[in-house]
Formats: structure tokens, C-alpha cells, sequence
């Protein structure tokens, strides 16, 4: 017989696929592709962390300069090849602010302000850039909002309802506070929108102008507070004695501090990652994913051959009736496709499940800070294929050699 009907394909399917052995096998397979898709998602992470940095993150391109002996020039760094911006690091980092423009029943509007030091590699969205001192930038998912539920918990949490929808973003205007105590505070209004994605800045990160946040901003470096033993207090504020250097591009960022060194100034790097840390990381993860993998093949192997053992007399009745060798190898392989499809399919819900509470749990100022661990589908689905490839071969192996033997072998006479 060259063909079996549907009918009788799935009476022999739904007869098999419930017995004791598909569903151990189908609940070990749920907690080895558990495993795997969580390693998955680590290594991915791990893998694309350096170059979403490189790529996105000015600050892996940023040095902090400062003179070793006052004798430095450093109006002289902007005449250095690659130089892109060279000022005091008075505009290095952010100031944040609480801005009532924003506050709602449950927390305060908290908004992270940014200088624009590099109007052109700033991608707007909606709107358009800064073009005078009031005006301002913000993140298209913008969240003006501290990340902790508020001022004083250490609790981090995002509340989706709490997302600006790009229409009423655009127009918005928002007070900030100056901490110069020389300077008046200054309102802004929010003309255009960015990806936040694509400079890794904070859901909470606006932008204005370098004049705007030199307004704001600090004008001490650091204050220091001394508490003198006849109990009077002595405060010291510390000027700012070095500059931010920005570079064009990532590769040419340790020629650059290699000639600042020369020219005797102390360089250090604003953002630096460490690679042996990175390794660790990215190995682990991989080291369990292999010996998960040769294990779970190994208990996929040795299930297909208990079970085509203990159904010897099947194959030989199956035979008796008429049924060819292809057929049966057919229909073996297609029950042991489907539990491993089954079991897939539970595994990836309950990795979503896992995923999404530890996003917004213990990953979520990955979120707020828009390194975001995006789910690595392409290597999934390569994983399944692969899986299903292995297993029909596995099958087709083993029953080869089987269904060779007389039908008298196969019914143990």
C-alpha cells in the first residue's frame, strides 16, 4: 500500500502521541528548550551589547581631558584630526529635573536634560530640531518620569499608562530649574521628536540647546560640605577644570587619546566596556547551551529507540496490513515532529511569560535606558528548523534499519 488516508494517519497519530513516552519526552523537551531560549537571548544580548554601544552610544567616543600641570592648552584639541566637539565637561552627562508640567495622580514628572552638542547626528522623528534657546527635543516614547515609583523607594518600575502619545507631546511646554542660582529658571517648548533608541538616551531624555543648558546647569563641578568641630559648616565649591572630547567614529578614538597624552594632558574614557567581562558573560551561556543541546539530541536518540523497540510488533502488524516502509517511516517521524513542535510551542509561552516579568522587573532600567534585550527570532526559528532536521534524520536512520527485517522478526516470532 502506497498511501494511507488522512483518517487513518491521524487514528494513528492521536493513538501514539498520548502514550507515557511522548509525554515524558514532550516534558523534558519543554524544560531543554526553556533553557535554550533563555541562553539564546543572553548570548544575543551579550553579542550585540558592544556594537549597539559602539554603533549608538556617543559616550563610547567621548574622553575626558584634563591638564596635569595647568601648562596645556586646550583650545589646541580642536585642531586634532577627528575632533567633533571640545568644551568644558560642565556639558558632559545630564541634569535632572522635577517638572510639575508633568506630574499625574501617582508620581512626579521627573524629565533628564541633555545639551544638543551634536545637532546633525540627531535623528528627528516628528517636528524639527532646536533652533532657539526655548525649544526642545524629546524621545518619541517619551516617559517623563523617574524610573522609581517615587522619590524616596528604591523600587524601579515603568508604568505604560504613563507614555506620552506622540500627538500631545509636540507643543508641550515644560519649566526647568536652574541649579546656577544666578540664572532664572527658562521654559522650553518641545518642537520634535527623536528615536531614543538610536543614542541609547533614557524614555525620560530631552534635549535643548547648549547656550539653554548652559544656563541650568551647575555652575560648581562638585560642592563639598565640611562639618567643622565647633559646629559650624564650611562649603567649598569645586570650579570645572576639564573638557569632553567627542570623536567622529569609535576606531579612532585611541589615536586621538594617544595624542592628548602626548600633549600632556590626562585622558580617560566616559564609557568603557570591559571585553574579558563581556567573554565571561557571553561564554557561559554558550558553554550550557552546547551541553544542553548534546544532551537533550542524546535524550531525543534514545527515546526514538526505545519507542521504535517497544513498537516492533506495531511495525510488523502495520506491514502485515499492506503499509510500505515509507509510510510507516512517515508517520513515525511526523508524531515525533509534532511533540517537539508541542513542546516548542509551551516552552517559547512560558520564555515569553519569563521575559516580560523580567523586563519589568530586574531588566527594567535596561528598558528605561533603552537597552532593551530584544528577543533573537531569527536564531529561534533557525533552532527549530534545525531541531526538526535532526530529528527526521534520526528517524529515517533508525527505521531504515528496522523495517529491513521480515515481518516474522518484527512480530517477535
Amino acid at each position: 500500500m502506497n498511501n494511507i488516508s488522512f483518517k487513518d494517519k491521524y487514528f494513528l497519530l492521536h493513538s501514539n502521541l498520548l502514550k507515557k513516552r511522548n509525554i515524558l519526552l514532550f516534558i523534558i523537551l519543554v524544560l531543554v528548550i526553556l533553557i535554550l531560549l533563555l541562553c539564546f537571548n543572553l548570548i544575543f544580548f551579550v553579542g550585540d551589547f558592544q556594537e549597539i554601544n559602539i554603533n549608538k552610544n556617543v559616550d563610547m567616543r567621548t574622553l575626558l581631558v584634563y591638564s596635569k600641570d595647568d601648562k596645556a592648552n586646550f583650545n589646541d584639541i580642536s585642531n586634532l584630526k577627528h575632533v567633533v566637539y571640545n568644551n568644558s565637561t560642565k556639558f558632559y552627562g545630564s541634569t535632572g529635573i522635577y517638572s510639575e508640567e508633568f506630574n499625574n495622580k501617582e508620581t512626579k514628572g521627573f524629565v533628564a536634560v541633555y545639551p544638543l552638542l551634536l545637532p546633525k547626528e540627531l535623528k528627528i522623528i516628528n517636528g524639527r530640531s532646536i533652533q532657539s534657546d526655548n525649544e526642545a527635543v524629546c524621545p518619541t516614547n517619551f516617559y517623563p518620569h523617574s524610573i522609581y515609583i517615587n522619590e524616596n523607594s528604591d523600587i524601579m518600575r515603568i508604568n505604560p499608562e504613563y507614555y506620552l502619545n506622540t500627538g500631545d507631546i509636540i507643543g508641550k511646554k515644560f519649566t526647568i530649574k536652574s541649579n546656577n542660582p544666578e540664572n532664572e529658571n527658562i521654559t522650553v517648548k518641545i518642537v520634535g521628536l527623536y528615536n531614543s533608541e538610536d543614542n541609547l538616551k533614557p524614555i525620560n531624555g530631552c534635549y535643548i540647546s547648549e547656550t539653554a543648558y548652559d544656563q541650568i546647569v551647575s555652575p560648581y563641578e562638585a560642592t563639598i560640605t565640611n562639618y567643622l568641630e565647633d559646629g559650624s559648616i564650611v562649603t567649598e565649591n569645586i570650579d570645572y577644570t576639564g573638557n569632553i572630547v567627542i570623536i567622529d567614529e569609535y576606531k579612532n578614538v585611541k589615536n586621538v587619546k594617544n595624542k592628548l597624552e602626548e600633549m600632556g594632558f590626562s585622558v580617560s574614557n566616559a564609557f568603557y566596556i570591559d571585553n574579558q567581562i563581556l567573554k565571561s558573560i557571553f561564554t557561559i551561556p554558550l558553554l550550557i547551551s552546547l551541553i544542553v543541546i548534546i544532551l537533550s539530541l542524546n535524550i531525543i536518540y534514545s527515546f526514538i529507540n526505545k519507542k521504535v523497540k517497544y513498537r516492533l510488533p506495531n511495525y510488523g502488524i502495520l506491514k502485515t496490513i499492506g503499509y510500505n516502509k515509507r509510510i510507516i517511516i512517515s508517520i513515525d517521524t511526523l508524531e515525533n515532529i509534532i511533540v517537539f513542535i508541542f513542546s516548542f510551542i509551551i516552552a517559547f509561552l512560558l520564555y515569553i511569560a519569563i521575559y516580560t516579568i523580567l523586563m519589568n522587573t530586574i531588566l527594567v532600567e535596561y528598558v528605561y535606558n533603552n537597552l532593551t534585550i530584544h528577543i533573537p527570532f531569527l536564531y529561534i526559528i533557525i533552532f527549530v528548523i534545525l531541531f526538526i532536521i535532526i530529528i527526521t534524520i534520526m528517524c529515517k536512520s533508525k527505521l531504515n534499519k528496522v523495517l529491513n527485517q521480515p515481518i516474522r522478526d518484527l512480530l517477535g516470532e
